[in-house]
């Protein structure tokens, strides 16, 4: 493509000569007689360079040259001045309104044509520059979020190591509470039918009571030693698989059981305030990497949470699960909803793009989803975003029956 040239002058044989020099040198002319007509000219399509008189009538080149300097579009267009004037206070005053070059009249041709090719050529170069500058700083941070995403990934390594270690020593006492429970509720059970029979035939109601009391309180306290036990073995059941995301072998996986565990995980993030409803499907058990899945709902569910705590109104994140049908193949659907508003149409497309972020710096390497779609393509299923009028509807879509998962 040809560069264009803009020449302004209000002497039209100079404008003339001008565009008809520059057209034989193979360039794109445009002529103005005046300087309105030069802005209205340049606003349309940005010139690659600008060769301007300055002494014209109603709006003269210095003035043109500032409403030019003013648009964002049209700041950087390299302004080549044209006059008679060969005064240097003239030449000084057309450097200081931005002038790149000042040429007298009369001018020499080919001198003129080196100055407008020097001057096009120069700003071509700022421009590459300019671009290249902008891909090392892009490419600078996603080399710093590498290296963080690395940082976090050694991290979690040593964690899966810590966390091996540290439920192998909770596993052992746990087990002793859990195994002692069923004999310690045997015994309460014992001791109640001994304390009934011993009070009735003493008749002593009042300590039957005080005693009945008690024994009432043990049950309770017994009840919630049990509970908090089971919920111990949960979260040490799940921690053992979560630290395992990158073990080589698959295992059987209970997906209402993977998400309850992202749930826990999370559970400190969701207050009272946001509503987690939950529509589980009676699912069957598929192969797969256990700690990888539960790696993606807690992704999933950590960007809900952050979406609806980000809006004013009701604050719901629903969950539904479902055997469906996947062109003539059994599949399970796992469907992420939330009232967090949705995400921008012009980014959705971009969402699973590695380094993509809709969080400040520094609150998310862009990792996340990303990694969370190659899982999910790894087990040979699928993960799609869209919005509805409330928020965004993530859904997961992975196959009963698949072969060797990657």
């Amino acid at each position: 493509m040809n560069e264009n040239i803009l020449v302004v002058d209000d002497n039209i044989e100079n404008l003339k000569t001008l565009e008809a020099f520059f057209i034989k040198e193979g360039f794109d002319v445009r002529c103005a007689p005046n300087g309105k007509t030069a802005l209205m000219l340049a606003q349309n399509k940005t010139p690659s360079l600008i060769l301007l008189d300055i002494h014209m009538p109603e709006m003269n080149g210095f003035e043109l040259c500032t409403e030019i300097k003013k648009n964002p579009f049209l700041e950087n267009i390299p302004i080549l001045f044209i006059s008679a004037e060969t005064s240097t206070d003239e030449k000084l005053k057309a450097f200081q309104f931005g002038a790149v070059d000042y040429i007298t009249k009369p001018f020499q041709f080919e001198e003129t044509l080196a100055r407008v090719k020097t001057h096009i050529r120069i700003m071509t170069l700022q421009n590459e520059l300019a671009k290249k500058n902008d891909e090392l700083e892009i490419s600078l941070l996603k080399l710093e979020e590498t290296q963080e995403q690395l940082i976090q990934s050694s991290k979690l390594a040593a964690l899966g190591t810590l966390i091996a270690g540290v439920t192998h020593e909770i596993n052992n006492p746990l087990n002793y509470i859990i195994t002692g429970i069923p004999a310690l509720e045997g015994i309460m059970r014992k001791l109640k039918s001994a304390i009934s029979i011993h009070f009735s035939e003493k008749k002593d109601e009042e300590n039957e009571n005080r005693i009945n009391s008690l024994t009432t309180m043990m049950e309770e306290i017994l009840t919630n030693i049990k509970t908090g036990a089971l919920k111990t073995a949960e979260i040490v059941k799940g921690l053992k698989n979560f630290s395992r995301v990158d073990t080589a072998e698959t295992n059987s996986v209970v997906i209402n059981q993977c998400i309850d565990f992202a749930l826990l995980i999370l559970e400190n993030q969701l207050n009272n305030d946001i509503i987690i409803d939950k529509k589980f499907g009676n699912l069957p058990v598929i192969k797969g990497y256990e700690g990888k899945l539960e790696q993606v709902f807690v992704n999933i569910l950590k960007n809900s949470i952050d979406a609806v705590k980000s809006k004013t109104g009701e604050m719901k994140i629903t969950i539904v699960t479902a055997l469906v049908t996947c062109n003539n193949t059994q599949c399970i659907s796992i469907i992420f909803q939330d009232t967090g508003g949705g995400i921008q149409p012009e980014i959705i497309d971009k969402i699973f793009d590695p380094f993509f972020s809709t969080k400040e710096v520094g609150h998310g390497t862009g990792l996340g989803l990303s990694i969370s779609y190659n899982i999910i393509q790894n087990h040979g299923g699928t993960i799609t975003v869209n919005n509805n009028s409330d928020g965004a509807v993530f859904e997961i879509i992975l196959p009963i029956n698949r072969g060797e998962i990657q």
